[in-house]
């Protein structure tokens, strides 16, 4: 079977003619992810009019995979005036699921009311892929709590969140459920994919609530310890099991992250599943004239171990030259056989 390329499109999107050009590169399928930067309401004219701009340049229209916050998802960051936040090393913040009390830079809001309810002081946890990393301070009350960071980066809008794992992910709601059902309807797409699933039963309750047809594939991302110890059984509900290396970390620990795909490619290998990795696959190659010979091992390795597809993230949406990724990718694959 042909090697999938997912390529994420980011928010907002480029120039169609920038897409355009990442097509011509190899990418199969386009990944909007709704679970953090598109808005579904706007999510349909966009993905409408990539298609159409595609279509009428002769380029060949690829897939859509839209990646849904159900069944569950993670807090994103409300920054002051949605303008990026810089965190030096040692800088304190506080984070508040009172959005209305965000009126200054060192003011984070967390989009989930309950998210910070249980957490105790001493408590570390990440942003985004882990380059920021946050330590518990103080309780103000259940709501409000004082953060020191522990390494330098930034806060960008909606950035996810990653709390640990004795946080419970929110779960999506009915209305949420139905505003995105209507994107997925609307705009016909080929793949859905869904956050946080731990069980089998999360996947026949989303094709439920989402009112999947056959046309439309199911990807099951593999986020946690606990959906990986149900792999056999959420593999036989979804279409596609994809491991998503970030969220992996966050659940596992990061220095865990090798055994948890060594565990992932080893189980679909046996049990013939379609399988997809993401996350970081070729982050400091895209940015280089010269392919990084980690990240090139890394792919090689999950290209030869037979896996179906593979998801490019910041790569093509933040990436400088998206295709260059998407180039390094398929030259992987002619190295390994894989195309």
């Amino acid at each position: 079977m042909a090697l999938e390329i997912v390529a994420t499109v980011g928010s907002p999107p480029p120039p169609v003619e920038d897409i355009r050009r990442m097509v011509a590169a190899g990418a199969t399928t386009l990944r909007f992810n709704l679970a953090s930067g598109h808005v579904p309401r706007r999510a349909v004219s966009v993905i409408q009019h990539v298609r159409e701009a595609l279509g009428s340049r002769g380029a060949q229209v690829p897939k859509i995979l839209v990646d849904l916050p159900v069944p569950g998802r993670k807090p994103r960051a409300i920054t002051w005036e949605s303008k990026d936040v810089r965190v030096p090393l040692g800088a304190r913040l506080t984070f508040t699921t009172a959005l209305a009390n965000v009126t200054a830079p060192t003011t984070i809001g967390v989009t989930d009311v309950d998210s910070l309810a249980r957490i105790t002081p001493g408590t570390q946890f990440a942003m985004g892929d882990g380059e920021l990393v946050l330590q518990v301070m103080s309780l103000v009350d259940g709501h409000t709590i004082i953060v020191e960071a522990q390494s330098d980066w930034y806060i960008s809008h909606h950035k996810g969140i990653g709390l640990p794992r004795e946080v419970d992910t929110c779960r999506a709601t009915n209305a949420e459920v139905d505003a995105l059902a209507s994107v997925v309807a609307q705009c016909e797409v080929e793949y859905v994919a869904l956050s946080f699933v731990t069980t089998d039963a999360d996947v026949t309750d989303a094709r439920s609530r989402l009112s999947l047809g056959k046309a439309t594939e199911v990807v099951a991302k593999i986020e946690t310890e606990a959906a990986l110890d149900n792999l056999i059984s959420i593999g036989r509900q979804a279409d596609v099991v994809m491991l998503g290396r970030g969220d992996m970390a966050h659940d596992a620990g990061f220095t865990r992250i090798g055994v948890m795909q060594e565990r992932f490619l080893a189980s679909v290998g046996g049990l013939g599943l379609r399988a997809w990795v993401a996350t970081q696959l070729l982050e400091v190659s895209s940015r280089s004239a010269t392919p990084n010979r980690a990240e090139v091992c890394d792919l090689s390795r999950i290209l030869l171990s037979g896996a179906e597809g593979v998801v490019l993230a910041k790569e093509t949406s933040a990436g400088v030259e998206p295709s260059r990724a998407i180039e390094l990718v398929r030259a992987v694959a002619r190295a390994t056989n894989r195309q």
